[in-house]
C-alpha cells in the first residue's frame, strides 16, 4: 500500500494482492459499526454476508457476467485476434506449400511485426446515491468493450478503478486498486464483478475506508461512507480517464462515448 497527502486530499494506492489481504482481515469480534460485515438486505449489498463477496472476488462473477457482444455488434467490431492474413510473391506458386512457411517454394515471406503499446485505462467507481444497477451495469459493459477493443490492436491493457469519497471534514480520500496488470490476462468473471456488483462497490470498498480510517473518524466525519466524487481528473494524455455518471443514462450514452474515446485509436 501506498499513502500520500496532498492539500486536503489523501491517495491509497494497492495492487489487487494488497486489496485481497485487507478483504480477509478476521472483523468476526467488531461492533455493527463495520458496515461491510452486516448480514443481510441482498438489494444494497449485492450478498447476504461477506464470506460472499469474498468468494466472488476470488473467483469471480460466473452466474451473470457481464455480456458485451451487443456493444461490440453496436459499434461494426470483430474480434480479429485468430485471424491469419497471407501475402506471398513469386510464380509456380504452391499455396499449400507457402502456407507451412516452406523456403523452396519461391516465395519471399516478409515478416512484419507490431509494436505493442501500453496503456492504462482509470475508471472512477463512485456513484452518487440515486444511480441505478441498470446504468452501472452499461458503464461496465463500456468498460469491458474497450478493453476487448484496444487488446484486438495489440494494445496492453493495465485497469485501475479509483473511488473518491468526500467526508464531512472536507477531505477527499481517493483510493486506487490495480485490477489487471499489463502482464496479466483478462480475468472477464472478476472484472465484471469488481465493474458492476453492489458487493464490490459497498462491502468491499466499505472495509477498505474501514481499514484505512480509525473508527471514531469515520463515525464523525464519515457517517454513510461519504460522498462520492464522480469526476476524475486526467494527469496525463498517454492514458484513458473515464468518470462515474452523475445521474442515470442510458445505453446510448455509454455507446457514444465509448466511440469517443476509440477516435484516438482508430
Amino acid at each position: 500500500m501506498k499513502k500520500t497527502i496532498e492539500g486536503e486530499n489523501s491517495i491509497y494506492e494497492f495492487t489487487f494482492s494488497e486489496f485481497m489481504e485487507i478483504q480477509k482481515i478476521d472483523y468476526s469480534k467488531k461492533n455493527s459499526s463495520y458496515q461491510s460485515q452486516v448480514f443481510g438486505n441482498k438489494e444494497f449489498f449485492g450478498t447476504m454476508d461477506f464470506k460472499e463477496s469474498m468468494y466472488l472476488l476470488e473467483n469471480g462473477q460466473k452466474e451473470k457476467p457481464l455480456e458485451i457482444r451487443d456493444f461490440l455488434k453496436d459499434l461494426n467490431f470483430s474480434s480479429t485476434e485468430n485471424e491469419m492474413i497471407l501475402s506471398y510473391e513469386g510464380f509456380s506458386i504452391d499455396i499449400s506449400e507457402y502456407s507451412t512457411g516452406n523456403p523452396e517454394c519461391m516465395v519471399n515471406l516478409l515478416e512484419t511485426e507490431k509494436e505493442n503499446k501500453n496503456i492504462t485505462i482509470y475508471y472512477n467507481c463512485s456513484y452518487n446515491g440515486n444511480i441505478d444497477s441498470e446504468t452501472i451495469k452499461y458503464y461496465g459493459q463500456m468498460i469491458l468493450s474497450l478493453i476487448e477493443i484496444l487488446e484486438s490492436k495489440n494494445i496492453n491493457i493495465k485497469l485501475i478503478t479509483i473511488d473518491r469519497t468526500a467526508d464531512s471534514n472536507r477531505v477527499i480520500h481517493n483510493i486506487s486498486i490495480i485490477l489487471k496488470d499489463f502482464s496479466e490476462s483478462m480475468d472477464r468473471d472478476r472484472i465484471s464483478y469488481c465493474l458492476s456488483n453492489n458487493s464490490f462497490l459497498r462491502r468491499n470498498l466499505f472495509k477498505m475506508y474501514e481499514h484505512i480510517l480509525e473508527e471514531n473518524y469515520r463515525k464523525d466525519f464519515l457517517s454513510g461512507y461519504g460522498t462520492a466524487i464522480c469526476d476524475l481528473n486526467k494527469v496525463n494524455e498517454t492514458d484513458i480517464f473515464i468518470s462515474s455518471p452523475y445521474a442515470n443514462k442510458k445505453r446510448e450514452y455509454f455507446i457514444e462515448q465509448l466511440k469517443t474515446i476509440l477516435e484516438k485509436y482508430k
